[in-house]
Order: structure tokens, then sequence, then C-alpha cells
């Protein structure tokens, strides 16, 4: 299944790239593609993560899931999916080991998800250096429409899933991470937010990419947040306040709130 998401993400890209102009006129197929590039990267990063854990004994495990979350926030919905497979059948302390295994592959997907955003941003800077934006307009609108869904996805599964921890509580949770564990999920997920939106403001009439992080530290910071004649950038914006504050509030919560 890897290798079948890494071919199909892989053959996007090379149709887009080597079809510069046929998707001009098609819109919503323009934003399919960003999406489902989105969906394949984030699928990569949940498989990498959970294939550190070794191999689980969760042979004829049903997972129920709600396909809704694919729309709203695909990252969350793989994380759900990857977390609820992680079943030990055989072994002893089964609830104690998954607990384990499901923390471990949380920060796992929660610092490769860090390293994938920085090479994204290295890679949009490197290709902002030559001509490829300007001559193949197709696919720098895939690209925009790829850094849009998985900021989006990211940020709700991040306020989402921070929001969920602390309203369940410490008796409740389902993984042995304790609130030290917490708050540095909640430091790099804050830094992964500033460097998402600053590559999504890129693509939004942005001079540089430096340029763009400067603006992304400046509303994660929320010291300048200056209003904008797109609609969307402005959305994208306060999205990017949102999820700064749930962070900061949030992890507050967990730590005031939690023993250990």
């Amino acid at each position: 299944m890897k290798f079948s998401i890494s071919i199909l993400a892989i053959c996007l890209l090379l149709s887009v790239f080597n079809h510069p102009n046929s998707l001009e006129d098609l819109e919503f197929e323009i934003a399919l593609y960003g999406f489902l590039l989105s969906f394949a990267l984030d699928y990569l990063v949940k498989y990498c993560s959970i294939s550190t854990l070794g191999k689980l004994d969760n042979r004829n495990v049903h997972i129920k899931y709600n396909l809704l979350w694919i729309f709203v926030s695909h990252g969350y919905f793989l994380s759900q999916v990857f977390k609820d497979s992680i079943r030990y059948r055989s072994r002893v302390f089964r609830v104690k080991q998954e607990k384990i295994a499901r923390a471990k592959f949380i920060q796992k997907a929660n610092l490769y998800n860090l390293w994938t955003s920085s090479v994204i941003l290295v890679a949009i800077a490197s290709l902002s250096m030559t001509e490829v934006f300007r001559d193949y307009e197709s696919f720098k609108v895939v690209i925009t429409w790829f850094v849009i869904f998985r900021t989006l996805s990211r940020s709700i599964e991040i306020v989402y899933a921070f929001s969920k921890d602390v309203i369940k509580g410490e008796e409740k949770t389902s993984s042995a991470l304790t609130k030290y564990n917490r708050i540095q999920l909640a430091l790099s997920s804050y830094i992964e937010n500033i460097v998402n939106y600053g590559v999504v403001y890129y693509f939004f009439n942005m001079t540089s990419i430096s340029n763009a992080v400067l603006v992304s530290i400046s509303r994660s910071t929320i010291s300048n947040v200056d209003p904008s004649t797109c609609l969307l950038d402005q959305a994208l914006a306060y999205g990017q306040v949102l999820t700064t504050l749930s962070l900061v509030v949030l992890s507050l919560a967990i730590y005031v709130s939690r023993k250990k």
C-alpha cells in the first residue's frame, strides 16, 4: 500500500509537470490533485511512524471510523485509523502495551510531520529561485492547493486532538503520554504551524519565502495580523491564530490539570 500511494503521488506530479496547460480551465481537478497529493503524503508520514513500532498482532481487528473526517481533516482521519490499528491480541499487559505503542506512534508522527513541513519549505524555497513556477502555471496551482489542504488538515488535527485530549482527562486517555510529552508535542506543533503557514503565504503574492515565514511568525505570535484583501488569505491568517491560541491555552490546561 505504501508503494502504491508513493507511485500515485509521483504520477500526479509528473502528469501536471509534463502537461502544464492541460488543467488551466479545470479548477476542480486542480484542487483535487492538490488534495490527493496532501492525502498521499500524510499517509506516508503515518505509515512510516507506525512502522517504527515493529510487527503488530492486529489480525482480524475491525476498525470503525467516520469517512467524513477525510474531507474535514485527512490528517486526523489517518491518525485515528493508524492508532486504532495498534492492537496486541496475545500479549500480557495488553492495554498497557497498546498505550505505550500509541504514545510512540503519536510522538513519531508529530516529529515526522515537522520534518516533512521543513523539507517542503526548503523545496519551495529552492523552486522559487528558478523559473518553474512561472513556466508551469498548472504545477504552481496544484502545489498551492496541496500546501493549503495540508496546512488546514494539520491545523484542524492539532486543535481537535489537543481539545479532545483535555476534555477526556487523564483517566480516559488512550496513550501513555505524560504531560511533559504533551507539552513537547505542542511545542513541535507550534513550530510546524509557523512553517506550514509560511509556505502557504508565499503563494499569496509574497516576494520571497523568507518574507512569508516572517509574516507567519508575526501572525503565530499574534504580534501582527494585518487585514488582507484576499478572503482566503485572511481566513488562513485567522486559522493560524486560532491554532496558536489553542496550542498555548490547551497546553497550559494540560500542564495544570494533569498530575503526570
